[in-house]
C-alpha cells in the first residue's frame, strides 16, 4: 500500500510543471499553475482549510484558506525559488528530477531576500538611472541622513517616504481622490 502511494506521489511531482511560477501573474499560464498548486496543497495538507502561504508577503508565516491562497499568489506572487514544495507535502529525496543548483527559500528572519529575487536586475536599473541623474542620487543620500523631525532617531526622511510608498503600493492607493 505504501509503495503505491509513493509511486503516485512521485508521479504527481513529475507531472507538476513549475514554469508557471515565473510567468506573468496576469497570464492564463500563471492562473492555471496557481490552481494546480492549490489542488496539490489541499490534497497534501494536514488541514485542507488552512494552507501555508508561500506568497511574497506571507513568506510561509501564515496559514490561509484555499481562496485566500489564490488571492495572495495572484496579488503578491509566489516565491519562485520554492520549486520543491516541502511545506506542502513533497519530500526532497523524491524530487530528484530537478537540477542540482535549485535554491530553496528559507524563512530566515535575518534576511529580507529569497533565492528568486531580482536584486541584480534592480541594481542595474538603479545604477543606470543614477548615471543619468546624479542630482537625484545626491538628494537621496541627503534625505537618508536627515532625521524625519528634530530628535527622531528611528526614521530618516528617505525611510519614511519609502514606507509610505510601500503602503501605497501594497494597498493599491492612487494619487486621485
Amino acid at each position: 500500500m505504501e509503495t503505491s502511494s509513493h509511486v503516485i506521489n512521485l508521479l504527481d511531482q513529475e507531472s507538476m510543471n513549475r514554469e508557471w511560477m515565473s510567468a506573468n501573474r496576469l497570464t492564463n499560464e500563471y492562473n492555471e499553475g496557481v490552481k494546480e498548486f492549490i489542488r496539490f496543497a489541499v490534497e497534501h495538507a494536514e488541514d485542507p482549510s488552512r494552507i501555508i502561504c508561500p506568497c511574497l508577503q506571507c513568506c510561509y508565516s501564515s496559514k490561509v484558506s484555499p481562496a485566500e491562497l489564490k488571492t495572495h499568489l495572484v496579488c503578491y506572487g509566489i516565491d519562485q525559488s520554492y520549486t520543491c514544495w516541502t511545506r506542502h507535502g513533497e519530500r526532497r529525496e523524491e524530487f530528484g528530477h530537478l537540477k542540482d543548483d535549485v535554491g530553496y527559500a528559507l524563512n530566515d528572519a535575518d534576511t529580507n531576500s529569497y533565492d528568486g529575487d531580482r536584486f541584480d536586475e534592480m541594481d542595474d536599473v538603479l545604477e543606470e538611472d543614477l548615471r543619468d541623474c546624479p542630482e537625484m542620487f545626491e538628494r537621496l543620500m541627503s534625505d537618508a541622513e536627515k532625521p524625519l523631525y528634530d530628535g527622531c532617531t528611528q526614521f530618516n526622511k528617505l525611510s519614511a517616504v519609502l514606507k509610505l510608498y510601500k503602503l501605497k503600493s501594497a494597498n493599491g492607493w492612487c494619487n486621485t481622490p
